[in-house]
């Protein structure tokens, strides 16, 4: 039995699959119309393995309703993540200044992605619980993969140094003009590489 998380997240994409396509009844859709929401997907900025994910949904609802025939693999390179060694991650923290130091320990304690971090607001985290919730903001053009929220818990450590922080903005992680900063990771790993050269 489905969630009702993963259930809400099937009606959400075939309501976009009904807002791309005009056919009135299921056994008329065809490929095309499969090849269409692509597109329409890819005007919504969405990422090719989430456009590869809910094209699937619904090949797998029309499966269900009887057109085995109509199918269609939209295909994305998976991206290879590197891996930060342990002592590299010891040198960097050694070398980033306090802004740098709770950016990094939020991005390695959540694993949250660069637009969950960049997007995080202060009303995402419960100080009493120690947790950090992700959830859509539209408000900052952002949306979660799939509109799923989930609930990350933070260390107690985290936790106190934010605390600490001066509030600039309703993100907790703001540019110097209060809007979403834009080189997070890329200041993570310019940091990693200043760490390396100088140990």
């Amino acid at each position: 039995m489905k969630s009702q998380k993963t259930s809400d997240g099937y009606a959400y994409t075939l309501n976009q699959f009904k807002a791309s396509c005009a056919k009135a009844k299921v056994r008329d859709i065809t490929v095309q119309d499969l090849k269409d929401f692509i597109v329409f997907l890819k005007k919504e900025s969405l990422s090719d393995r989430t456009i590869s994910n809910r094209v699937g949904e619904v090949v797998t609802f029309l499966r269900a309703n009887g057109l085995k025939d109509v199918t269609y693999r939209h295909k994305y390179t998976e991206k290879i993540v590197k891996a930060y060694h342990s002592d590299d991650l010891k040198l960097l923290f050694c070398a980033a200044n306090p802004e740098e130091w709770i950016t990094f320990q939020f991005f390695l304690t959540t694993g949250a992605r660069e637009q969950e971090v960049m997007h995080a607001l202060w009303t995402d985290i419960d100080f009493v619980d120690g947790v950090f919730t992700i959830r859509d903001h539209p408000e900052w053009g952002f949306t979660t993969k799939d509109h799923e929220e989930r609930e990350i818990p933070l260390p107690g450590h985290v936790i106190e140094e934010l605390k600490k922080r001066v509030r600039t903005s309703d993100l907790i992680f703001p540019s110097k003009q209060g809007k979403a900063e834009r080189s997070l990771l890329t200041d993570f790993e310019r940091s990693s590489r200043a760490g390396r050269s100088r140990s």
